[in-house]
């Protein structure tokens, strides 16, 4: 968008196919750069791009479906047109023999996401996959990508869904230093962490779970101008129904501030009993239940937050000890707050 109108819709790479449905994206990322540039990543397997690493012999080519979707690709948008694609990485590419790439394989990529500098180069996180073998079962590994060079691996037990839902996103500070904030759902108390890269300190925990049984359910993390970042994360204390809100962090690098619970539904909570004869009674009750979030700054400098809160309802009726009639409700709320 751009003084109030969208562009026409811009492919910044061939679009798939059916006999090309490998061809395209598969994460991706989108983000303005300092200049005000909108750069694009993507990834997507190498076979169409190297066919040196699936050649068998002679001239011969091979796809590999378990090659690893291990290339990634960016393009520059300016709102009317795009360049180019161009490689910027590609995981290391092993199992090659002397008879060419049969057997190729190299690491997989997905939830991709970070930032651009003022050079327009990407660095980016993305979590780690592989066909070829099972090291990485049981747990869930990141890797830091910067001006297409691979960085450190980050190791986190299993992140089951929260592998896609609410993965760890890649951060950068007042000071240009990058930062992993992740949900780290294991532990006596589960916790949302700030992994300062190339340092060997512990992470930060902006918070952890009140309880033994509370629990980090939600995380999304966003990017402030002038190196601000934001932390948004839903969380239960007691791991009852009911008690889990939303809570807001901000750092520039140093601390992070003290969460700010935005929802309170512990104590929007409500239940009201009727007794309609001696033997007879009705009962309704309501919780809520806190769902992703968006964070943005407007131009004053001010936080602004957009953020699901559903609604449960549930009613019944009961007679003599049995249930007579009895149901439940559900109404998705999307709240907005300005700091």
């Amino acid at each position: 968008m751009e003084n109030g109108k969208w562009s026409k819709i811009l492919p910044v790479h061939p679009p798939g196919s059916k006999d090309k449905q490998n061809d395209g994206s598969l994460s991706y990322f989108a983000a303005v750069d300092p200049q005000g540039q909108v750069q694009v990543v993507w990834n997507t397997s190498p076979n169409p791009w190297h066919p040196e690493l699936t050649k068998i012999s002679g001239t011969y080519q091979q796809y590999l479906p378990g090659v690893g979707n291990g290339l990634v690709f960016q393009a520059t948008l300016d709102g009317r047109s795009a360049t180019q694609p161009r490689e910027i990485f590609l995981t290391e590419v092993g199992g090659l023999g002397e008879g060419g790439g049969y057997g190729t394989h190299c690491d997989g990529l997905d939830a991709l996401n970070g930032y651009f500098d003022a050079q327009g180069q990407a660095h980016f996180a993305a979590a780690v996959t592989r066909t070829h073998d099972s090291s990485l079962q049981g747990k869930s590994r990141y890797q830091l990508i910067e001006a297409g060079k691979a960085g450190a691996f980050i190791d986190f037990p299993e992140l089951s869904f929260h592998s896609w839902a609410s993965f760890p996103r890649l951060l950068v500070d007042a000071e240009g230093r990058s930062h992993f904030v992740a949900l780290y759902p294991k532990g006596e108390r589960p916790s949302i962490r700030d992994y300062l890269i190339g340092s060997d300190e512990e992470p930060d925990v902006i918070r952890q779970a009140g309880g033994v049984k509370g629990s980090a359910d939600g995380l999304q993390a966003f990017q402030g101008p002038d190196g601000r970042m934001v932390a948004v994360f839903q969380m239960n204390d007691t791991g009852e129904s009911g008690d889990s809100n939303t809570y807001v962090s901000i750092s520039t690098g140093k601390e992070w501030s003290t969460p700010v619970n935005v929802t309170n539904n512990e104590g929007r909570k409500t239940f009201a009993n009727k007794q309609t004869s001696r033997a007879s009674n009705i009962a309704v009750t309501t919780s809520f239940t806190p769902g992703p979030a968006a964070a943005a700054f407007d131009n004053d400098g001010r936080l602004l937050l957009l953020m699901v809160n559903s609604e449960f309802g549930i009613f019944g009726s009961t007679a003599f000890g049995v249930t007579l009639v009895g149901g439940n409700s559900s109404k998705p709320v999307l709240q907005f707050l300005r700091f």
